[in-house]
């Protein structure tokens, strides 16, 4: 599902990411771990186009990401967040995470922010029968 084969990510000369390679297999929880300073957000960075690396390739279902900006990389399922508690603070958690699916849903800014019909249909869709992020193609 996820490949990563060395990736390497330096900031004015100092390796941030050197020779990074691994496998995650569709299915699998899997951790990333480390003290600080060890290359942790680098690496969510580069996987999820936040950040470009040097060297290496990531593949996401054996096609080629590294090269795409974020929001395609996002649309394929991946994407990065911060560790904001609570980003409105009138919604509920469910709340704030469908806030989120708008990359998944297609649709606009515009769309979620004129809550249209089409987008409370969805939205009660999703509350009703669960959420998944759309499988790469």
């Amino acid at each position: 599902m996820l490949e990563l084969h060395n990736v390497s990510k330096w900031f004015g000369g100092l390796p941030a990411l050197q020779d990074v390679s691994f496998c995650i297999d569709p299915g699998r929880v899997t951790a990333l771990i480390g003290p600080n300073g060890a290359g942790k957000s680098t690496l969510i960075n580069c996987i999820s186009g936040v950040d470009r690396a040097q060297t290496g390739s990531i593949l996401l279902a054996k096609r080629p990401v590294e090269a795409l900006p974020a929001h395609e990389i996002a649309a394929l399922g991946v994407a990065r967040t911060f560790q904001n508690l609570k980003l409105f603070a009138r919604l509920s958690v469910l709340d704030n995470v469908l806030t989120g699916l708008t990359v998944s849903a297609e649709r606009s800014f515009t769309v979620s922010m004129l809550r249209l019909p089409a987008l409370r249909h969805q939205e009660r869709q999703l509350k009703k029968n669960g959420w998944r992020w759309p499988a790469p193609s």
